[in-house]
């Protein structure tokens, strides 16, 4: 292992621990987490092992800000991070609800979920907070409709004009002019090193119709759209 993944394995641990020593981790906790995690991604090679190990503990971390708001306190559930060896099981307790997660977080979640292919294993997480976020989100509910087992959630109309609904109503029909004019838009207005929408997006389109992003395009890169 290289002095800098060595040293970004002892950073990341000694957050963590720290949030854990000092109370209840919450949503919050692990939402930082996922973005230290999203920070160091952006630092190394994205096609190694490594790469691999720390997109999956911030998908990781991210659900588990979901799962948080979601189970917490009324249900009993646990997360594991791999790349750093370190677990927390969470009781039940008669403490107040969460307060609901945020439409931006509950996607960035759900983008790593379809990135890392683990939208199944927390999906009823994701599904409960979907129903209980304060405003609906037309963004979050067209990309569950596209991952989640449910017939009843539907691709919402795309009167907004937002690039997100429009690059998914292009997936739908199959449109890859369209899909490819709609993910320049949102990259365009996108300054994260790591687009995590564009990313889940590319994604989803190379499951669907294997059209993968341009050689050229460097914020998309092939190893994190093919998840391989």
């Amino acid at each position: 292992m290289s002095t800098e993944i060595d040293d970004f394995a002892n950073s990341i641990g000694r957050q963590i621990h720290s949030y854990s020593r000092a109370g209840l981790m919450t949503a919050d906790e692990w939402t930082l987490i996922s973005r230290a995690y999203l920070d160091h991604l952006g630092t190394i090679p994205l096609s190694t092992p490594e790469a691999e190990a720390v997109l999956a503990d911030a998908a990781e971390a991210a659900a588990a800000a979901v799962s948080f708001t979601a189970y917490y306190p009324h249900e009993r559930f646990h997360v594991f991070l791999d790349h750093v060896n370190f677990g927390m099981s969470y009781d039940l307790a008669a403490e107040a609800d969460p307060a609901p997660i945020s439409a931006r977080r509950w996607i960035d979640a759900l983008c790593l979920a379809i990135l890392t292919d683990t939208f199944d294993r927390h999906g009823e997480a994701f599904y409960f907070t979907w129903e209980g976020m304060p405003e609906p989100d037309d963004l979050a509910t067209g990309l569950l409709s596209q991952v989640a087992d449910d017939d009843e959630i539907e691709l919402p109309a795309d009167t907004a004009a937002s690039p997100g609904l429009q690059a998914l109503h292009a997936l739908d029909a199959g449109d890859r002019p369209a899909f490819d004019a709609a993910l320049a838009a949102l990259l365009h207005h996108t300054v994260d090193p790591l687009p995590l929408l564009p990313l889940a997006l590319s994604a989803l389109a190379y499951r669907a119709h294997q059209w993968l992003p341009s050689p050229d395009n460097s914020r998309l890169p092939h190893a994190l759209v093919t998840n391989s």
